[in-house]
């Protein structure tokens, strides 16, 4: 038993090290079964051992498990806030999503910190187009949120947006009459459903809407 706890003591710790660290935690969250395991363990190790050495050089020549892993555990707790103030967790989140291919996140990420809207599709065939207000930097198993403007859904024949509602003026009246806060309209939905999401220009919209219709009229 005290084989398995040397063992599961650092792994444990190391896991808590891994989802506190800026650097670490966007990756780890896309991880999971036994690559997350195996990542823990190492990180454990290497607390181990710095908490080996820590307890060497306060004087312990021979120190128990149990200062071990107490040190193990307040290394686990105390590193992690220090390595933040380097390395913050947008930059961390936004490079996490670059090395694994998250192209939707970076746009979603571009436009939040644009200030820019965005049109957002979903399995379901359902449209939105707004304002992000969480870009959703983690993957599929993380969610965005945005303020609607305008939500549809896309033709099953020729895949072009059809507007069924329009949310602007009901907000503004919302938020004036009712005195409700532009959180309140937030539309919440999981990475795993979006299909696809591009950067929207309402004036480009117009103009693409234009030559549509011209190109239909010829």
């Amino acid at each position: 038993m005290k084989q398995l706890e040397w063992l599961f003591v650092p792994t444990l710790a190391g896991y808590l090290f891994l989802i506190l660290c800026n650097a670490t935690r966007y990756r780890i969250s896309r991880e999971s079964g036994y690559h997350l395991f195996f990542k823990s363990a190492i990180a454990g190790i290497f607390l181990f051992v710095v908490a080996i050495v820590a307890n060497i050089y306060l004087g312990t020549s021979d120190p128990g498990h149990k200062d071990i892993n107490f040190m193990v555990f307040v290394l686990a707790s105390i590193a992690p806030p220090l390595f933040n103030i380097f390395y913050r967790s947008g930059r961390a989140a936004r490079r996490a999503a670059e090395k694994a291919g998250g192209l939707v996140e970076l746009l979603l990420d571009e436009a939040f910190r644009k200030d820019l809207f965005v049109e957002v599709s979903l399995r379901s065939g359902k449209v939105y187009i707004g304002s992000v207000l969480e870009p959703g930097l983690g993957g599929d198993k993380s969610d965005i949120a945005l303020i609607p403007l305008l939500s549809g859904y896309r033709d099953k024949d020729t895949q072009e947006l059809e507007v069924t509602t329009r949310y602007g003026h009901f907000i503004r009246r919302a938020i004036s009459e009712l005195k409700l806060s532009l959180n309140y309209f937030r539309v919440v939905m999981p990475m795993s459903e979006v299909v696809s999401a591009r950067i929207f220009d309402f004036d480009v919209a117009t103009m693409m809407a234009k030559h549509q219709s011209a190109r239909a009229a010829e």
